[in-house]
């Protein structure tokens, strides 16, 4: 009976360590991520410091690629009923709204002349700032959820 009570025991506690090991990996992708995104906008805004608006423009295409995984993956993995994470996607989703704003401009001129380049700045600037926000409640909160979540946003 101590034996079989062991064994199950020894099992178990297996069992738990494989599901934080695939948190740990989802957690460190989700991190890469946001890092990924934060170089991007800094390589953003450096462009449109140097008034530079054809790779400015190219750097949004990236950003506006990356975007979409870190919403799902901040909505399938995390838990939905703490407030963080509901700021967290809520913010992504305002990100990737403006981001694709900013990517339509883009396209519509020839070099991006219709681009605000301060306001875009500035905006990219606070994009940023929500960026360190949720890579720290990333580090802290649990990634171990397993959510259905779809939106739809017609590209």
């Amino acid at each position: 009976m101590k034996f079989g009570l062991i064994l199950t025991f020894l099992l178990m506690s297996q069992l738990a360590f494989g599901q934080t090991l695939n948190a740990k990996k989802v957690k460190a992708q989700m991190l890469e991520r946001v890092d990924a995104l934060s170089t991007k906008i800094d390589e953003t805004t450096d462009a449109l410091g140097n008034e530079d608006v054809a790779l400015a423009c190219e750097k949004l295409n990236e950003i506006f690629k990356i975007l979409p995984d870190h919403l799902v993956a901040i909505a399938t993995k995390m838990n939905l009923f703490d407030g963080k994470v509901i700021r967290m996607e809520q913010e992504t989703k305002m990100h990737l709204i403006y981001i694709h704003q900013q990517k339509n401009l883009c396209n519509v001129g020839e070099t991006g002349e219709f681009l605000e380049l301060k306001e875009l700045a500035n905006k990219l600037k606070s994009i940023k700032k929500a960026l360190v926000r949720q890579k720290k409640n990333i580090k802290k909160l649990d990634t171990d959820y397993s959510n259905a979540y779809h939106y739809y946003y017609e590209f």
